[in-house]
């Protein structure tokens, strides 16, 4: 099965560049990258920081988390698929209607 079908269950396993602990939420895991892809991200991609500024990604899994617990559908579901890549995209959104208006 293609792996696009299936639902990111667990988002604390990622092969990311890091040298520190990854913060593990319900839903979202942070990964702060090591200095030398924080230095390549910030020159490839000509962020407006300083050259040595660590970098962080943050991965949104397709759990479902409600009242400070992880929900589980029938059938062992452990989410819903492409509900992490629905949230980035929203966030997106607004992160540049933001930077449009001057705001971030």
């Amino acid at each position: 099965m293609c792996s696009a079908y299936n639902v990111l269950a667990v988002n604390d396993d990622l092969p990311i560049a890091t040298d520190l602990p990854v913060h593990s939420g319900k839903v979202r895991s942070v990964y702060w990258l090591n200095a030398k892809q924080s230095a390549r991200l910030i020159a490839d991609k000509g962020y407006n920081v300083a050259p040595d500024a660590p970098l962080a990604i943050m991965v949104i899994s397709d759990r479902i988390s409600a009242f400070d617990c992880i929900w589980h559908g029938e059938g062992g579901l452990q989410g819903v698929q492409g509900k992490g890549a629905a949230l980035n995209a929203v966030a997106n959104h607004w992160f540049a209607r933001f930077r449009e208006h001057g705001l971030a």
